[in-house]
């Protein structure tokens, strides 16, 4: 497991970043950041899922 990747996860909050992060994700990326996520407590996904709605309904 890459526990950067869950840590990055967890301390990420600045919308700027989060949005930067998902825009540059190809399908794989966005399997991997799901399957990372579901590794996080509930708070954390419901803050990165947010986020990917936001970016998907614009």
């Amino acid at each position: 497991m890459r526990y950067e990747l869950v840590r990055f996860l967890r301390n990420t909050c600045d919308e700027k970043v989060m949005n930067a992060f998902i825009k540059n994700m190809d399908a794989k990326s966005l399997e991997t950041l799901f399957h990372y996520l579901s590794l996080t407590d509930i708070k954390t996904k419901e803050r990165w899922i947010a986020i990917y709605h936001n970016l998907i309904n614009s």
